[in-house]
């Protein structure tokens, strides 16, 4: 039978219990684990040595650079030192070091950007550490100084800009900014240059608008201009910039009185130099703005006045009456207007010279002992020029009758005067073959002019309408035309008409634009040049001899008289005849146009004056003048002078 159980084994003779050999297992176990840890903890010992090893030579090349300023190497050392321990004894403040250390060096260098950057960085690892943000806010500040010293305000601005975003209490970063703006701002402002000032205040006033005198710099650079314009009397530009500036400062008192000159002044200057539209226009917008200041209110009314009764005494009637409608409407009782208006309405001087039952004053003036050729108004209406057959000239004074002077020298009959359109001079052509030229008032002859054949007539004068050339006509069948502002000489000599002694040149006329001229002659011809070449523009017969000639105010009408039946109106271009009037009535040897050429006078062959209006043909006045030998209309229509054959003037005038 087989025996079951463990009993005791046997090994080399020696029997062990199952308890023995547990403990033998256990105890090699823990022979093996011993032997293991032993094994461990001298590789661990190792590593401890070598990472001191490690460590201790990292930390010090980190010092070694550090001393070296290598700051890279400082922090490539570091980083090797922080794979094995971080942080490691100071390593930490070795770092910052190797930022702060070159910034600082970077910030004396003025190497603002490597400093900022530096800076920067150690901030973000310490925000505390040193004075790094102090030194941060450096890297702005001096740079801003100076770039401000070296008025660089655009790069100052941006610095300093920075720094107000990072600390605004930075010192006086803060006035330092309003500085930038405000230093160029008063350096252009006293260089003139209004525009970039400007622009650098409205900046500042963005900033800051109580910094130091900001706002009354502003305002200077927006009122300067304006000043120079207004004491340069640009008076629109100025009114344009004062209104400008008002609408900015609205409670200014220097702008708004500034305003109110600009328009009083040129109001008041245009017055007194009868000006009258500008005056109104700059009165009237004053008036309008302020009606109370100074004395606008009677200027303007009497710059409506004043022209008013001008007009009425010069015959524009619809002149007078717009004007006085005008007035009314800013004050109806001033004045007589009320009396004007009616006068205006159907009183003016053309009216007046119409109407039959006008009264008319009648000045006679005694001055010749023969014929009087011709009588002249000067342009301003102030002297009446009278040529005789008894070779001398008068001078009178159109408002007294007074005789101012008698003008001797001719040896002949006199039988044309012209005055010069300044009313400077007076020529006169007489039978002794000469044109000669007299000073006005004064009467002093200085000019002899002989260039016309000698024994031959010179028959008439006239001055061009700028005054440069005189023409001459004579019994030679010459135009010789005188350059006046070249001591008289001859310029040019026509010889267009026959010549012969028998077709002498009666009628000279230059038109108002002086770029054509007509003459008359004997050879019953009528002649137009052109002023610049003096060629025939147009050549046309007349029916006889042209008596007289004569433009109107405006040039669009040239009348002739030839002695015949009635007088023509022809078309100045053309020469052709636009009107017949008076054919029924009598032979006309002279003419004269009304300033508006509404009416003209005439000296018929019975020596009667007749007034014609021009626009029927129809007779409308008998002047009742027995002996007329010539007749003129001032240049105002006030008066009309008419020549006598006794030697006898009368001066004529609507009552």
């Amino acid at each position: 039978m087989r025996k079951t159980g463990v009993g005791p084994i046997k090994s080399n003779h020696v029997y062990y219990t199952p308890d023995a050999l547990r403990a033998r297992a256990l105890f090699l176990i823990a022979c093996i684990v011993g032997g293991i840890l032993t094994i461990t903890g001298l590789i661990y010992l190792g590593f401890q040595i070598w990472r001191a090893i490690v460590l201790t030579q990292n930390y010090g090349a980190a010092i070694d650079h550090l001393n070296a300023h290598q700051w890279a190497g400082v922090r490539q050392s570091l980083t090797e030192v922080y794979k094995l321990q971080k942080p490691y004894r100071d390593s930490e403040t070795l770092w910052l070091e190797s930022y702060y250390l070159p910034s600082k060096l970077e910030l004396e260098a003025h190497n603002w950007v490597d400093a900022r950057t530096g800076f920067q960085e150690v901030i973000n690892l310490n925000p505390g550490y040193k004075d790094a943000l102090i030194l941060l806010k450096e890297t702005y500040y001096q740079p801003a100084v100076i770039s401000l010293q070296q008025k660089d305000w655009n790069t100052a601005r941006e610095y300093l800009g920075k720094l107000l975003q990072l600390d605004a209490q930075y010192k006086d970063v803060s006035t330092l900014f309003r500085e930038s703006y405000y230093i160029p701002a008063t350096q252009d402002l006293k260089a003139g240059k209004l525009d970039a000032a400007a622009s650098e205040l409205e900046e500042l006033r963005n900033i800051d608008d109580n910094y130091k005198d900001t706002k009354d710099l502003l305002r200077q650079i927006f009122l300067i201009p304006a000043k120079v314009e207004f004491n340069s009397q640009n008076w629109e530009k100025a009114q344009y910039l004062i209104q400008n500036f008002i609408q900015n400062y609205p409670d200014d008192e220097e702008g708004k009185t500034l305003l109110r000159e600009s328009y009083y002044q040129p109001g008041n200057t245009a017055f007194s130099q009868k000006q009258w539209e500008l005056a109104r226009k700059y009165l009237m917008a004053l008036f309008e703005l302020d009606p109370g200041y100074k004395n606008v209110s009677g200027l303007l009314k009497e710059a409506y006045y004043v022209p008013a009764v001008a007009a009425l005494d010069s015959g524009q009637c619809d002149t007078a009456s717009s004007l006085l409608g005008q007035l009314s409407k800013l004050d109806p009782s001033y004045k007589d207007i009320t009396q004007l208006g009616k006068k205006s309405t159907g009183s003016c001087i053309a009216q007046l010279w119409k109407l039959a039952s006008t009264n008319l004053s009648s000045v006679d003036l005694n001055g010749h002992s023969a014929r009087v050729r011709v009588v002249t108004f000067s342009p301003n209406g102030t002297l009446l020029a009278a040529a005789s057959e008894d070779n001398t000239i008068t001078l009178w004074n159109v408002q007294t009758g007074q005789l101012l002077k008698t003008l001797r020298g001719h040896s002949a009959a006199v039988m044309d005067v012209a005055f010069s359109p300044d009313g400077t001079l007076l020529a006169s052509a007489s039978k002794d073959s000469t044109v000669r030229i007299w000073s006005m008032p004064d009467g002093a002859s200085f000019h002899t002019l002989k260039d016309h054949d000698v024994n031959t007539d010179a028959l008439g004068v006239r001055f061009s309408q700028d005054g440069r050339l005189l023409a001459s006509g004579g019994k030679d069948s010459k135009i010789i035309i005188w350059n006046v502002r070249d001591n008289f000489r001859v310029a040019q000599i026509l010889t267009g008409h026959v010549i012969g002694r028998i077709n002498g040149v009666y009628g000279l006329a230059f038109s108002p634009d002086g770029k054509t001229f007509v003459s008359t002659a004997e050879d019953k011809t009528l002649r137009l040049w052109d002023t610049t070449n003096w060629s025939t523009v147009k050549q046309t017969s007349a029916m006889g001899t042209v008596k007289s000639i004569e433009f109107s105010v405006d040039g669009s009408n040239l009348a002739i008289s030839y002695g015949l039946a009635g007088f023509r109106i022809l078309d100045p271009s053309t020469l052709q005849v636009k009107k017949i009037i008076g054919m029924e009535k009598t032979k006309i040897n002279w003419l004269s146009f009304f300033p508006d050429a509404t009416l003209v006078a005439t000296v018929n062959s019975d020596d009667s004056v007749y007034l014609w209006a021009t626009d029927t043909g129809v007779q409308v006045r008998d002047l009742k003048i027995p002996i007329a030998s010539c007749v003129e209309f001032s240049s105002d229509g006030i008066y009309l002078a008419i020549g006598e054959k006794n030697g006898h003037i009368i001066i004529l005038r609507p009552q």
